[in-house]
């Protein structure tokens, strides 16, 4: 399959020990357990990110509802596409400051960390709403190359209608 191009891709490919490695293998995980020990604040959904290829390989089905979307996405650039515009140079930047403190850690540590950010999204009325992040980094190859993430989106536009751009 070939890998499509997102936002994204540019930043991750700047740290290629840590995540961007075409290694690919069958993913499977127990994406309910892990999402069950999250507590969510408002409506929220997941889905499993292939990053050898942004692909979506699993999701929870309420992000047709939150989204208003006809269809189940299945590549990552779906999903950026329902952000609002004006918050995806953010989202560049929260991502490179995730993987540029990953790094400082040691990504040998990868698994153990969470990551997470707020950013505005398109919802099943056209609004765009405020809306958290959250990345849980959940598979590596036997290279220890990062091949798998669970990203939980939840709807915290009842809490808050500013985002505090803390990552």
């Amino acid at each position: 399959m070939k890998v499509k191009r997102h936002s994204l891709h540019d930043i991750w490919e700047q740290y290629p020990e840590a995540i961007l490695n075409q290694y690919t293998k069958s993913i499977k995980s127990n994406v309910e357990h892990i999402v069950a020990e999250i507590f969510a604040l408002g409506p929220f959904y997941y889905y499993m990110l292939n990053i050898t290829n942004s692909t979506i390989v699993n999701y929870n089905e309420d992000i047709l509802k939150i989204h208003g979307l006809k269809i189940y996405p299945k590549h990552l650039k779906e999903i950026i596409d329902l952000i609002h515009p004006e918050d995806i140079p953010f989202v560049r930047e929260a991502e490179n400051w995730t993987l540029e403190k990953m790094k400082e850690s040691g990504f040998e540590h990868q698994l153990n960390l969470k990551s997470g950010y707020c950013f505005r999204m398109k919802t099943e009325n056209g609004n765009y709403e405020l809306f958290q992040h959250q990345a849980i980094h959940s598979l590596k190859d036997e290279n220890g190359y990062l091949i798998q993430a669970i990203n939980i989106h939840t709807n915290i536009q009842h809490l808050t209608q500013k985002n505090n751009y803390v990552v």
